[in-house]
């Protein structure tokens, strides 16, 4: 997709919070806060690869912002299109209800708990 589309992203730990909170939650809560409709949706924030890119090069030191390479997009215009469309805000009000959250992040945040839970992961 193009640097410049805005997609909803849910960090890692939001992510697992909510799958957890779903099911640690007790069927009296969730029945009075969803009632029939089960349907949540879990918080997120509207991010494009472009801000992304940017929030990885601001997290590392000067010195390692050259080792982290050129990003270059070889846009598909369709799924750019189709991505495009996607709505990049949710309403969340309904799962931030039963304890989920993750909306009032941003995207150096994900970047952040990324480099804090998976350090084996990020290049020397």
């Amino acid at each position: 997709i193009g640097p410049g589309v805005g997609h909803a992203v849910v960090g890692h730990r939001p992510a697992v919070d909510a799958l957890l909170t779903m099911h640690e939650a007790s069927a009296t809560a969730v029945d009075a806060t969803l009632g029939f409709d089960r349907t949540v949706f879990v918080p997120s924030i509207a991010v494009t690869l472009a801000q992304l890119d940017a929030a990885v090069r601001a997290a590392v030191p000067p010195h390692a912002a050259s080792l982290l390479g050129r990003v270059t997009y070889d846009v598909d215009e369709r799924l750019s299109a189709a991505v495009g469309s996607f709505p990049t805000r949710v309403t969340c009000e309904r799962a931030k209800a039963i304890g989920m959250w993750g909306d009032e992040l941003t995207t150096a945040d994900l970047v952040r708990h990324y480099a804090e839970d998976f350090p084996d992961a990020l290049a020397e």
